[in-house]
């Protein structure tokens, strides 16, 4: 994470919530460049930022974000798979099913 944490974490929090109420324009003011650029180089950070796109309906951005936490080494399949409410809009979508078989090969590696 960027020598700001604290910052970047709250910035992706807030992304989050923003999302959670439906308040798209919040979120996207959340993720400023600095938090994108820092969720880029954690594997973890990439996976909310994918959470709060997919609550926002951005499916194209929230498999994007996803895709690379899990090339990042995001393994996590049993948790994406059976326990991620906040990827639930994306679960009818091809590219979701792809990367939670790449999830799934890993996490069983």
């Amino acid at each position: 994470m960027a020598k700001n944490a604290p910052d970047v974490f709250a910035g992706m929090a807030v992304a989050l919530a923003r999302a959670a109420l439906g308040d798209k324009e919040g979120m996207h003011a959340a993720l400023t460049e600095n938090v994108r650029t820092a969720a880029r180089a954690d594997l973890q950070d990439s996976s909310w930022v994918a959470e709060a796109y997919a609550l926002a309906g951005e499916s194209d951005l929230a498999i994007e974000w996803l895709e690379h936490s899990v090339a990042r080494g995001y393994s996590a399949w049993e948790y994406l798979a059976n326990y991620d409410r906040l990827l639930g809009n994306l679960r009818s979508d091809a590219r979701f099913a792809a990367i939670l078989e790449r999830a799934r090969v890993e996490w069983e590696a």
